[in-house]
């Protein structure tokens, strides 16, 4: 597809041109963006020219290990993602042909502050400048045609093994590689397990009964799939790696974004990379990218009914222990440890060697070697302070309010004694009465 495609798909988008940079310098008030004329050439800031015909390949993600420099795109919404891409460039990587979609509230937000040294760098490195007005919306338009290019080829209906893939390899159109599974001959792979076209799978793997791999998978060597297991298409898992049952992996990541009260469904294609000696326990679910991988680094360990949204990056020997809930799109460094039942929202960053107690729910970044407990998670000596001193309040106030009772039932006892002696004293005198009468 193109750039004219993508306009279909949203009217929003638009070239910024030689136009709308010169504007930047001039410090006018005229329009920012060039719309998609009927030309197929537009004339960019820096004197090139960008064919709006030329074909798009993918969308790539900023600050990311699968980062594709190749005739795709990339989208800016904000300060915090305006930051990945000067990394990425500080980095050395080429955006030559990577087209750059700003959301436009925060593109007019960088115009009124003459931020033209930023314009300077992005438009002369990248592969054109575009604005859009929402970047969550168009990322739900955009998804839905490249999901299709990447997956409408595929037959998720056809195993791998049998003699219709073959056939159907000899006859296939497509420049993916075939129908036919490879399948190394010392796995061992159940009769009623369920490989799809194209799948690889490694020696000295095993496939246990009832699993289902699907398209263009990628099983490593001495990789366990215990029974009952689901991977998606173009998902890859590493060595010595082991999956235990009920478990899925590669499953839509849960995105929406709402549009005149529906909600336009985010369609994820990047799949899901395990790496080398990870093991997932039962009924975990890691979900796939939108448009780049899902990464579980080397040696993690995944504990039962574990859930690891879509684009989130786990670093090497993370552990993380029962129900522990990962949101979308997070990053978490090496060696870090969540407690179960713990929890972290979404597009956050976890530092390296963290600790994260049970429970505990994280809703901000948090450097290195941090200790953190409690909701919202705060270092874990902060947080039982504050339970101390809470715990210790509230028990001053069930001792005073105990007192106070205390003090009530005597001033109740003292009241009705008196009462009573009042009521004896009452008597007395009327039997009085009477013998005088």
């Amino acid at each position: 597809m193109d750039f004219k495609y993508l306009t279909n798909c949203d009217p929003t988008l638009s070239l910024v041109s030689t136009s709308a940079f010169t504007n930047v310098n001039k410090n006018t008030n005229a329009s920012v963006s060039e719309s998609v004329s009927a030309h197929s050439h537009v004339h960019l800031s820096t004197g090139k020219e960008f064919n709006i015909e030329e074909k798009i390949i993918a969308v790539t993600s900023l600050d990311s290990p699968s980062f594709n420099p190749s005739n795709t795109i990339t989208f800016i919404k904000n300060k915090k993602y305006l930051m990945k891409w000067f990394k990425d460039f500080n980095e050395g990587k080429d955006f030559s042909r990577v087209g750059i979609i700003f959301e436009e509230r925060y593109y007019q937000e960088l115009l009124k502050k003459k931020e033209e040294k930023i314009f300077d760098l992005i438009h002369r490195h990248c592969w054109f400048v575009a604005n859009v007005a929402s970047v969550n919306l168009a990322i739900s338009k955009f998804s839905k045609p490249f999901y299709d290019q990447k997956f409408r080829d595929l037959n998720l209906n056809l195993d791998g093994r049998s003699l219709e893939a073959f056939r159907y390899n000899e006859h296939r159109m497509s420049l993916k590689s075939g129908g036919a599974a490879t399948i190394n001959p010392n796995a061992n792979v159940a009769a009623n397990a369920f490989i799809g076209e194209g799948v690889f799978i490694g020696r000295d793997s095993v496939i246990m009964s009832g699993a289902v791999i699907m398209a263009y998978s990628v099983i490593g060597k001495n990789v366990t799939i215990f029974p009952n297991v689901t991977i998606y298409p173009f998902v890859k898992i590493g060595d010595n790696s082991r999956i235990h049952s009920g478990t899925i992996i590669g499953s839509d990541g849960f995105g929406y974004n709402i549009e005149n009260g529906i909600h336009q469904k985010v369609w994820h294609m990047g799949g899901v990379i395990i790496n080398e000696d990870v093991e997932v326990g039962a009924n975990s679910a890691i979900d796939a990218g939108t448009f780049s991988p899902t990464i579980i680094g080397k040696g993690t360990k995944i504990d039962n009914g574990v859930q690891i949204g879509h684009n989130c990056n786990i670093g090497p020997g993370v552990i993380l222990c029962g129900q522990v809930g990962i949101s979308g799109s997070v990053a978490i460094g090496d060696y870090t440890v969540f407690g179960g039942r713990a929890g972290i929202g979404p597009d956050l960053t976890l530092g390296k060697c963290c600790q994260v107690a049970g429970g505990a729910l994280i809703n901000s970044d948090w450097p290195d070697n941090s200790i953190l407990g409690g909701h919202p998670a705060r270092p874990l000596k902060e947080w039982m302070l504050g339970i101390t001193f809470l715990r210790k309040e509230a028990i001053k106030k069930e001792q005073s309010l105990h007192s106070k009772r205390e003090e009530s039932k005597d001033e109740m006892k003292e009241d009705r004694i008196e009462k009573s002696i009042k009521g004896e004293r009452g008597e007395q005198k009327q039997e009085r009465e009477l013998d005088w009468n």
